[in-house]
């Protein structure tokens, strides 16, 4: 009678962990594509005021590339979230 139920217990424990662990891995991957989102956002934000301030055309041009990226980048995790 013991040892059912000792064999037993690991499987519950077990069970109930596995089921907190795959929670805490959508959570953090939840908060990862956020935190992602956002820095895109705002590297996206933060590069279009340099470019308006920006005088030289060539460096407008390199600003433009790399807000596009990010811009692309900031839709595609947002569609993921």
């Amino acid at each position: 009678m013991f040892k059912n139920n000792a064999s037993q217990l690991p499987n519950t424990i077990l069970g109930g962990l596995c089921k907190s662990i795959e929670e805490v891995f959508v959570l953090l991957k939840s908060v990862l594509l956020k935190g992602k989102y956002y820095y895109h956002l705002f590297q996206y934000h933060h590069i279009e005021m340099m470019q308006q301030d920006c005088l030289s055309d060539e460096l407008k041009c390199e600003l433009k590339v790399k807000s596009l990226y990010h811009n692309s980048k900031a839709i595609e995790l947002g569609a993921r979230i």
